[in-house]
């Protein structure tokens, strides 16, 4: 399922955003969290909502305001104990690269033919966002080794150009089953057994090297308020590259942002790197406190 921006035509021909709900919510519930990123930016992009494919509680935010909005869905399979999980990880990345195909195809049906650029997620879409930006980065380096012209097999989404990710946490998901997995990622899986909250670190990715780290640009949006504000930073600075990594903070907790000037300075930053010339960034600017001296990465908002 997914659910495009709205049925202008008007829209057809802009840039594409994929956009990624939270765990325990769904595409229709984050098109209504979305609504003023859509609002703003509604001239310069498309968006489409992407639908998780597993079924799974709602989310402890999500029954105050949207409890008859179900069914609730996650981008993470639930695994018993005694099932195999090389067999699960596998039919959860193809199921997971569904969902995103289907979102994608049903708005190109609908005569969308803009250039699918990024990719928005918040909270485990913000993960899975990350994720996905990191299996296209080792997928470009196993075609840029073995000279192949042709993107493997094991992904079928767009090369993103640039990805938001709203109070992201959590180790890397790896969707590439058939390609050895890499230290620090994990499966696309959730234990049963196993609480969320204690999934959502991977010390072995302290020390990587920076070139191992993920250089496609991201934009970090986090509330100074939210519970997990360490994690997320910790996610940008852990597995972000410095130097193609924005942090902005706002007065909010564990949502969405909608007031205006919070959204613009989001919304800034996706201009930004939507234009073909920001898709890539330098790394080799000296960094402050983790990010760029002098530099977007800087960009705090404490107001």
């Amino acid at each position: 399922m997914a659910f495009g921006s709205d049925n202008s035509d008007a829209t057809l021909h802009l840039p594409r955003i994929l956009c990624l709900h939270g765990g325990g919510t769904n595409a229709r519930i984050f098109k209504m969290q979305c609504r003023a990123f859509k609002y703003h930016l509604g001239r310069q992009f498309r968006f489409i909502f992407a639908e998780a494919p597993f079924p799974t509680k709602p989310g402890p935010d999500v029954t105050s305001v949207y409890s008859s909005y179900g069914p609730f869905k996650g981008w993470l399979r639930p695994t018993e104990d005694s099932e195999d999980k090389d067999l699960c990880a596998a039919e959860a990345s193809m199921l997971i690269q569904y969902s995103i195909n289907s979102a994608i195809i049903a708005d190109n049906h609908l005569g969308a033919t803009g250039k699918v650029v990024g990719v928005l997620g918040f909270s485990q879409g913000a993960r899975l966002a990350a994720s996905l930006l990191y299996n296209q980065q080792h997928r470009g380096e196993r075609l840029s080794l073995s000279s192949r012209k042709q993107p493997t097999t094991s992904t079928n989404w767009p090369d993103f150009q640039f990805a938001i990710l709203m109070a992201g946490r959590g180790k890397l998901v790896w969707l590439m089953p058939d390609i050895q997995m890499p230290e620090g990622a994990t499966a696309p899986l959730q234990p049963k057994s196993m609480p969320p909250q204690l999934q959502d670190d991977a010390p072995s990715w302290e020390g990587l090297n920076i070139n191992e780290k993920l250089q496609i640009p991201t934009v970090h949006v986090h509330g100074l308020q939210d519970v997990g504000l360490e994690f997320h930073r910790s996610m940008a600075k852990r597995y972000c590259a410095p130097s193609s990594s924005t942090v902005i903070e706002w007065q909010g907790d564990h949502r969405v942002p909608i007031k205006t000037k919070d959204v613009m300075l989001v919304a800034e930053q996706m201009t930004r790197l939507a234009k073909p010339q920001h898709a890539l960034r330098s790394p080799s600017k000296p960094t402050f406190g983790g990010f760029p001296r002098g530099s977007l990465a800087q960009t705090m908002v404490q107001a």
